[in-house]
Order: C-alpha cells, then sequence, then structure tokens
C-alpha cells in the first residue's frame, strides 16, 4: 500500500499528477523527477530514505498556458533528506511544510514574463507568502528567481517568515527588462543577494541580520535600448540595513534617493555607482561601522560621485576610501 520511487525514477503526467497512498506513505529511494502539463498534487507526506539526492518537481512542464500549480495538502510534509530541491512551477500551493535539510531551495517561474511574489504584495502569479515561507526549511539558502520570469516583488518578509532559511537567499529577475521591488511592509534575510536586468526598488526598509547584502540592479552590466532603467531607486525615508557588508552596484545606471535615506552596516558599505538625490535639503545618513569589532569602511569607486543635493551628510566610519567625490 506504500508507493515507492525507486533512485532515479522519473514520473511525467500530461495533465495533472496526483500522489496519494492508502497507508499515507509516499517514499523515494534516490533522485526523482516529477512532471505534469497541468499541475502536481501531493496529498501524502513524502519521506526519502536516501541522503543527499535531489528532488526535482516540474508541475508546469509546457509553461505556455500558466496552469500548473504545486501543491502540497495540509499538514503533510515533503523532505528531502540533505537533498537540493528544485521546483519550477506556474504557482505554488504549500499547505505542508517542505524541507531540504541542509541544501538548497530553487523556486523558478515556468511561464515567460510571469510575475513573482515573495511574502505580502500585489496579485503575482508565482508566490510564497509569509505563512508559506515559514514552513520551508533549507539551511544552505533559497533561489527565488528566473532567467524568464517578469518582475519580482518582495514585500513584508518578517525573521519569523524567513527564519528557516538560512546561508543566502538569492533573488534574481535576468529577463531583459525585468525589475524586482521590496514594497508593502519591510523585509529581513539572513543575508541576501538581489540581481535585477532593469533596476531595483526599495520602497520600505530592508535587513539583513546575519550576513552581507549585495544589491545588483543592472545584471547583464548592458545599458537599456531606452537609456532608461538599471537604477536602484530608493523611496524617501528608507533604512538599507546590512549586518556585515552592504555593497550595492548598477554598471551602467546609478543610485537614486527620492528623499531622506539610511544606509548602514556592520563592515563597510561599497558603492560602486553614483549616488543623487532626487529633492533637495533631504538627509543622507551612511553608517558603514555601526558594532565592533569597528573595522567598517565606507568605499567610494573611482569617478563616482555622492551628491546629497543641498543636503547635510552624515558619515560613520572606520575608515573612509573615497576615490570619487562627494558633493553636498
Amino acid at each position: 500500500d506504500k508507493v515507492t520511487f525507486l533512485a532515479g525514477a522519473a514520473v511525467d503526467a500530461k495533465t495533472v499528477l496526483t500522489l496519494m497512498s492508502r497507508t499515507g506513505e509516499l517514499e523515494r529511494a534516490g533522485a526523482l523527477t516529477l512532471k505534469a502539463g497541468e499541475g502536481i498534487q501531493i496529498l501524502d507526506s513524502l519521506a526519502s530514505t536516501a541522503a543527499n539526492t535531489e528532488i526535482v518537481i516540474v508541475p508546469d512542464f509546457n509553461g505556455v498556458a500558466g496552469d500548473g500549480v504545486l501543491t502540497l495538502a495540509a499538514t503533510k510534509t515533503i523532505n528531502s533528506n540533505n537533498g537540493n530541491f528544485v521546483i519550477t512551477a506556474y504557482d505554488i500551493d504549500l499547505q505542508g511544510a517542505i524541507t531540504a535539510g541542509d541544501k538548497l531551495f530553487s523556486i523558478h517561474a515556468s511561464k515567460t514574463t510571469q510575475t513573482m511574489l515573495l511574502g505580502q504584495g500585489p496579485v503575482s502569479e508565482l508566490t510564497i507568502d509569509t505563512a508559506e515561507l515559514q514552513r520551508m526549511t533549507a539551511s544552505n539558502g533559497l533561489e527565488f528567481s528566473g532567467m524568464v520570469t517578469g518582475d519580482i516583488t518582495i514585500g513584508g518578509v518578517t525573521s519569523v517568515a524567513s527564519g528557516h532559511i538560512g546561508e543566502v537567499t538569492t533573488i534574481y529577475a535576468h529577463r531583459d527588462n525585468a525589475k524586482i521591488t521590496f514594497n508593502n511592509a519591510s523585509s529581513h534575510f539572513n543575508t541576501l543577494v538581489v540581481q535585477a536586468d532593469n533596476g531595483i526598488n526599495i520602497e520600505q526598509d530592508l535587513y539583513t541580520t546575519g550576513g552581507y547584502l549585495h544589491l545588483d540592479g543592472d545584471k547583464d552590466n548592458l545599458a537599456d535600448g531606452n537609456g532608461a532603467g538599471n537604477t536602484i531607486e530608493m523611496t524617501a525615508g528608507v533604512t538599507v540595513h546590512s549586518k556585515t557588508i552592504l555593497t550595492m552596484e548598477a554598471t551602467s545606471g546609478s543610485f537614486d534617493r527620492l528623499g531622506p535615506l539610511t544606509l548602514e552596516a556592520g563592515k563597510g558599505i561599497v558603492l560602486w555607482n553614483s549616488l543623487s538625490a532626487r529633492e533637495k535639503n533631504t538627509t543622507l545618513v551612511i553608517n558603514s561601522d555601526f558594532e565592533a569589532p569597528y573595522d567598517g569602511t565606507l568605499t567610494l569607486a573611482d569617478t563616482r560621485v555622492i551628491n546629497s543635493n543641498d543636503a547635510d551628510v552624515f558619515i560613520t566610519a572606520w575608515d573612509i576610501d573615497l576615490q570619487g567625490d562627494l558633493k553636498s
């Protein structure tokens, strides 16, 4: 009465794939691939007897209609037994819990230009809300991304919601002109890398609580054809905070603050592009060394400019490596 998948098994369904067992037991003995065209429903828990073997789940393998949802029933679990966990889906309905143990979760959009949401925010095609994120465990980190995805939104990810994701959370939108936006409420991650093709908008406070924060608003390092975009834009009053090092880059773009801005880091801030202020008389606060052991240097790359637009600038640092210019 138990459903067992042998090592290396692959199960494909043209439309919907449903997995259940009379005894409530699903088990895999090694690497497993599950694919379907119109959704995968897992109604009982899936265990792994072999450690360090990958699970790949693709509930929307054609990626055209955008109707392939991965559903895990309430109270049920998927445990990879310390194996990498890769999901490519149009959406995920995670009523139960999934764990990759000490390995990595990778979640990718299946449909070209589809929108993605992590946390709370505007309706998106692939959504992992904060309750679902809290039921995900992966001590080696999370990838929330897509090579063909559209815009990605992150909002209101609390420390509790992201608390079972260790190492680095990587959020990237590599499709041409795709943007990443932080809005709705402040977001917190252990360590965070954000990479977008056409800019990052930070509309709410952003924090890392355990490691570095790296923001890249121009992942392909190429200017857009219309000459716009590729900026890291920060709404008036926001704080961007890194537990260790804060790095900001936008190769063909720049950093644009819409009002007062606070940049904080425990072990240094590195600005690879110019930082300008859209409004006059809006304070800029930069603290590159907010805690012991006092080793946080503020670095501004060669030829780059911090222009406060006739506003006060307050800098707290262990050292300053000013290769570019500071204009107040």
